[in-house]
């Protein structure tokens, strides 16, 4: 009796918890005929395709390149005149350090040289590149 049970909670189970499949049948034409009728003596034609997105893309991608090599060409520049900056006021310090050492070795009593402030490291540009259309080759 117990085995009954067990195969017929079973075969219910199975029934009313199965997946039903309803089949929607959409018979769609995917021929679609010229507009204009072609000559019956044509056998075989072809057809060319124009990408026109391509030549847009590739003088967006160009215009890009260009913003981003100029950006980092003065990244560059602002880079080399900020160490430039820092190494000599970095230098005219460790020189008056130098000089307050042989006074103090001296005996003459000033006031040690402050730390400078440097200047901050320049900041980069970060461009976000424009939406072009996806190309899968």
């Amino acid at each position: 009796m117990k085995y009954f049970f067990l195969l017929s909670g079973l075969v219910f189970g199975n029934y009313f918890f199965s997946q039903n499949i309803k089949d929607n049948k959409i018979s769609i034409n995917y021929i679609q005929l010229p507009k204009q009728k072609v000559d019956e003596s044509i056998s075989t034609f072809f057809t060319i395709y124009k990408d026109s997105y391509l030549d847009k893309n590739n003088q967006q991608l160009s215009i890009y390149q260009f913003k981003v090599d100029s950006a980092e060409a003065e990244q560059q520049i602002k880079i080399k005149t900020w160490k430039t900056l820092k190494n000599t006021i970095k230098r005219n310090y460790l020189d008056s350090l130098s000089v307050w050492k042989q006074n103090i070795a001296k005996g003459i009593n000033r006031a040690k040289p402050t730390e400078p402030i440097y200047p901050e490291y320049p900041e980069s540009h970060f461009f976000i590149p424009s939406r072009f259309v996806k190309v899968s080759k």
